[in-house]
């Protein structure tokens, strides 16, 4: 159950962060961005890593795969946060809220940390903006689409005998049965007739040809 959390979370901030990359484009042709902060995290990570003879394409490349990596390892994290019994908050407002912490922690933490870009408070004029945009588009747009998927209602199809056997063995229902009497318990002879009905079988044990009917209701 978990690792699927973790492979639709993935799924998610992958596509997560296409959408907001065509915001950070967007900023860039309005001159608002200058060199795109993933290109800069790149460049400073292969500096490190001593691979200063590259090609602009082997860059942006990197760079993507790069960007669409952390996108995963979020959207991951998200989905194990977020899908708790009790989540606090409403799925969209709560992937706002976590991309807008993505983008503190991130342009206001670690990245002036090791000297890649100066703080947000600190930034060319217009891209911090753009970046805290792009990452409440990270946490809103695809979050949406991915509640319908992980909170799906349950179908609303008949159930099958195997779920009939199980109400029949459920405590509650027994519970339930015995306050109604040994009509419900099997010591009155009219108890064989309502399991008979409930199951689609005839007096005989011989099926009837039909599916079984869900119990009624009891209360």
């Amino acid at each position: 159950m978990l690792i699927r959390r973790l492979g639709q979370g993935a799924i998610a901030g992958s596509l997560a962060t296409l959408v907001m990359s065509i915001v950070m484009f967007a900023a860039r042709r309005l001159g608002l961005m200058g060199q795109m902060p993933p290109e800069k995290v790149t460049a400073h990570l292969l500096d490190r890593a001593g691979l200063r003879r590259r090609g602009r394409r082997t860059q942006d490349v990197a760079a993507t795969l790069a960007h669409l990596g952390f996108g995963a390892a979020t959207g991951a994290i998200f989905a194990t946060i977020e899908r708790e019994p009790k989540p606090m908050l409403p799925f969209v407002p709560a992937g706002m809220l976590f991309g807008t912490a993505i983008w503190l922690v991130s342009y206001q933490g670690w990245i002036p940390a090791i000297g890649i870009m100066p703080p947000a408070s600190r930034d060319r004029p217009g891209r911090p903006q753009s970046m805290l945009a792009a990452h409440l588009v990270f946490g809103a747009v695809p979050r949406s689409a991915d509640s319908e998927v992980g909170h799906a209602k349950p179908s609303s199809a008949e159930p099958g005998p195997g779920h009939l056997l199980w109400a029949q063995d459920d405590p509650a229902l027994s519970r339930q049965r015995a306050d109604r009497g040994p009509l419900w318990t099997g010591a009155h002879p009219r108890g064989r007739l309502h399991r008979q009905r409930a199951f689609g079988i005839g007096p005989d044990g011989a099926g009837r040809g039909r599916g079984p009917r869900p119990l009624p209701a009891l209360g």
